[in-house]
């Protein structure tokens, strides 16, 4: 017969046990944080896909209105879309802001009016013909705004 302290170990000490206890504890830590990490860039990307389309449908309906024979009005407006404010701004767009200034002198005074002219306001014309749109949609993440922002431009045919 053999002796109790000749037979060979079977089991775990008590801190053998404790620190795999302890090594599967911080594991799961680590797998949870990156879980929530996960649902949150989720979140944000849902959130951001659903402003970027209503950002693309408030563009979307000014194009059909302008297919309709209806120009835009210049002007801001504002609606509410659950979370998200949607902003659509319409202004008229000074072409003379992005072209050069010899552009315009080189003209000569008693030629007709240029396309510059019936485009850009600065530049003498009554009406403005290309109007810039943009569209923005905001909304509150925690503590900060979050927006997206979606720019088109339009030319008015009978305003020209």
């Amino acid at each position: 017969m053999k002796r109790a302290d000749q037979l060979p170990r079977a089991g775990f000490t008590l801190l053998e046990v404790m620190a795999a206890v302890a090594v599967l504890g911080l594991v799961y830590v680590v797998v949870a944080r990156v879980a929530i990490q996960g649902l949150q860039i989720e979140g944000d990307a849902s959130r951001m896909l659903r402003a970027s389309l209503l950002a693309d449908q408030a563009l979307s309906d000014l194009e059909i209105e302008m297919a309709g024979g209806a120009a835009p009005r210049v002007g801001e407006t504002e609606t509410e879309e659950g979370d998200f404010t949607v902003v659509v701004e319409v202004t008229p767009f000074d072409v003379g802001e992005i072209l050069p200034e010899e552009a315009e002198a080189d003209r000569h005074p008693a030629s007709p009016p240029s396309t510059l002219q019936l485009l850009s306001p600065s530049t003498g014309g009554n009406v403005p013909a290309l109007l810039s749109i943009v569209a923005r949609v905001s909304w509150f993440e925690g503590v900060s705004e979050r927006e997206v922002t979606r720019a088109s431009f339009v030319f008015d045919v009978e305003a020209a």
